[in-house]
């Protein structure tokens, strides 16, 4: 087993690079994976109501972006 201060300033280099491009690796994977996921749709059918997260009410008024919305 080597030491740190045996090992050579390329080498770390080669090492650092290898363990950043395994990371976006897996992390695309687990990106790519989790989109097809998503695809999947589990409960279809008809809603009984929709949410639209950001848009609020002002009164009993909806406002122009909920109603952009729906």
């Amino acid at each position: 087993v080597q030491s740190f201060s045996d090992i050579s300033f390329f080498n770390m280099v080669f090492i650092y690079v290898g363990f950043l491009v395994s990371y976006v690796i897996i992390i695309s994977m687990l990106y790519t994976t989790s989109s097809f996921i998503n695809l999947v749709n589990l409960f279809p059918g008809k809603l009984d109501y929709v949410v639209v997260l950001g848009a609020g009410l002002i009164g009993d008024q909806v406002t122009p972006l909920l109603a952009s919305r729906i």
